[in-house]
């Protein structure tokens, strides 16, 4: 059996529910790397190449891209600022997101439908 997400590893952090949604929570990280998240009460761990998620980490903000659910959301690995932003019924298609750090701060782009949209948030993480 998979061990609940919530344990304390060395280099990890506990876990913090989002109570906008209650699914979705700060990741623990294993030293070898595997992922783990609890999402609508099921403790899921991913590997670094699992495709359920794309992560994007800078300066200890993540940005998490849910595959299935086609879901964007922002987390610090502290448990603050958990957010859930634009997911495929907010943009009229299944979006393809891309997100990148630059000068300490995390942008995102997106992609429905073939059509490219520009830069649509921009978040400081200093």
């Amino acid at each position: 059996m998979k061990e609940a997400c919530g344990k304390k590893f060395e280099f990890g952090y506990d876990i913090h529910t989002d109570s906008d949604t209650n699914n979705i929570y700060v990741p623990c990280f294993r030293e070898d790397g595997v992922l783990c998240m609890t999402i609508e009460g099921q403790a899921l761990w991913f590997t670094p190449l699992s495709p359920a998620w794309v992560i994007t980490e800078i300066q200890g903000t993540l940005c998490v891209v849910n595959i299935f659910k086609h879901c964007l959301h922002l987390i610090t690995k502290d448990g603050e600022n958990v957010r859930k932003l634009l997911c495929e019924e907010d943009l009229g298609g299944k979006p393809e997101y891309v997100c990148y750090g630059q000068d300490d701060r995390l942008y995102v782009t997106y992609n429905v439908g073939g059509d490219k949209y520009d830069m649509i948030s921009v978040y400081s993480v200093t």
